[in-house]
């Protein structure tokens, strides 16, 4: 390895020791007053272990400055296994758990991340309806697709049924003009003489008028 190349592994070294030290200083300072401050000083990846081994690599390269290559490497493992300990507390095994969840993500054709990506927009579609249904938005329908065409028409007797309980009015309002429409087109009022029609509410007679 030429000599350029060897400054370029070293500045990239130290930058990334320079990032662990400020993650370190940080997750210090989360860590005051909390009760789980004395499991800090235990293992290689706490503030406190990390410092002194830092401390100690750098002194064994003032030493000897024929193993400072490896040294500066040794501290450069070091400082991307602390920062990844502060991403993941189980290190890399807590990674590979976490890998091996999203890789086992299955949705149709996708798999792992396009999966995810899959069920989120899938989400995102079932929230958009759910906020049409709120509001009352009969696009709430054309958001649901054709498919659910004869699910709903299923669905119309306990629909209903369950409106007439909780809005007598709105069901009224929404029934009359079908069923207005209906009875002027049935054989009972096409051969019948007007003379019932007077005992019906105005507004039904209205109505079917309007029908003929």
């Amino acid at each position: 390895m030429d000599e350029g190349a060897v400054m370029e592994v070293e500045t990239g070294a130290e930058e990334v020791e320079q990032g662990a030290e400020q993650a370190e200083e940080g997750t210090e300072q989360v860590a005051e007053g909390e009760q789980q401050a004395e499991s800090t000083d235990k293992g290689p990846y706490t503030t406190q272990f990390s410092r002194e081994y830092r401390a100690a690599l750098k002194a064994l390269e003032a030493q000897h400055p024929e193993q400072a290559k490896y040294l500066k490497q040794a501290r450069d493992n070091h400082a991307r296994l602390f920062a990844l300990t502060q991403l993941e507390p189980k290190g890399i095994d807590g990674v590979r758990e976490r890998y091996a969840m999203l890789d086992g993500l299955v949705r149709g054709d996708f798999k792992g991340p396009e999966a995810l990506t899959a069920i989120q927009e899938e989400l995102a579609g079932v929230e958009e309806v759910d906020n049409l249904l709120i509001a009352g938005d009969p696009k709430a329908f054309d958001a649901l697709g054709e498919d659910f065409n004869e699910g709903l028409a299923n669905l119309t007797a306990a629909y209903l049924d369950r409106v007439a309980q909780f809005s007598p009015e709105k069901f009224e309002r929404a029934l009359l003009p079908h069923f207005v429409s209906t009875l002027a087109e049935s054989d009972l009022v096409r051969n019948s003489t007007p003379w019932w029609m007077s005992s019906m509410p105005r507004t039904t007679r209205v109505l079917m008028n309007q029908q003929k």
